[in-house]
């Protein structure tokens, strides 16, 4: 693509200088028949193990670990701490895969994740109320089709074949009815008559927060930490308010992991409360 890569072969611990060019020769070689596959490994003696040996990846939990690993630079941890989504279904996957980790990656079939499926949908935890709760039927769905994902990737690892994933593709994703796993059914929306009934008996400050939210969805969390700096007044008939505008280029929110700015329109009536 026109940029120029730089590629060491050494020192590498005990590389004399023999197996060093002797590596060479045989990155040299994947280099002309995968260039960009050979350069997408962290250094050439990677290159040369997994493309010419490539089963040196051959239980589903290495397939895992070297998966989570890939994407690992790619998926940025949330403003809030918690770790991107995609980590956090990698992880909650790996426990249910723990039973098939010395699995070869051949052996694992749609057998096998009809039982992690089925695993899933039984499964209870405890957020520490005592009360136990259960994955719902798209957080499940969600969970299982990044298995899909590392199979469609370790195709072009030659790690897996496209035989096997069809024979995964097999499992088909729970519907709604036809599973217990249960939807997270939507709230009903709250009436003017009801809201107007909270406002009444909530305190001046308090109720024209919630007025605010009313007027433009905006979330509780971004109500309460609004600043004068995190609004733009250019506009006189529509304000724009970018929440944690300060703290990088895109401001700080919810979703500021997916690398787009939130702004809150403002107009007169939100103007004249705040």
């Amino acid at each position: 693509d026109g940029k120029r890569s730089t590629i060491s072969f050494g020192p590498v611990g005990d590389q004399t200088e023999g197996k060093a060019y002797a590596a060479f020769g045989q990155w040299l070689d994947l280099f002309n028949q995968h260039p960009h596959k050979v350069l997408s490994f962290k250094n050439p003696y990677e290159a040369i193990a997994q493309m010419i040996n490539p089963r040196d990846i051959v239980t589903v939990g290495e397939l895992l670990d070297k998966y989570t690993e890939i994407i690992g630079p790619h998926a940025p941890a949330r403003p809030c701490g918690r770790p991107h989504p995609d980590l956090e279904r990698l992880n909650r996957l790996g426990v249910f895969l723990e039973p098939y980790r010395q699995w070869p990656v051949g052996g694992f079939g749609a057998d096998e994740l009809y039982a992690v499926q089925k695993a899933m949908v039984e499964y209870r935890y405890d957020r520490g109320d005592g009360n136990p709760l259960t994955y719902t039927r798209s957080g499940i769905n969600k969970v299982i089709s990044y298995i899909y994902r590392m199979w469609q990737w370790g195709i072009g690892r030659e790690i897996t074949t496209e035989a096997q994933k069809q024979l995964l593709k097999e499992v088909r994703p729970l519907r709604m009815g036809q599973t217990t796993a249960k939807d997270n059914l939507r709230r009903p929306l709250v009436t003017e008559g009801e809201f107007e009934e909270v406002t009444r008996h909530a305190t001046t400050v308090v109720a024209d927060m919630l007025r605010l939210i009313w007027l433009t969805a905006m979330r509780p969390g971004e109500v309460c930490r609004m600043r004068p700096f995190d609004i733009l007044r250019d506009e006189p008939e529509c304000w724009l308010y970018i929440p944690g505008r300060g703290e990088s280029s895109v401001g700080d929110h919810k979703t500021a992991y997916r690398q787009r700015v939130r702004a809150i329109p403002l107009t007169s009536r939100a103007q004249d409360i705040l």
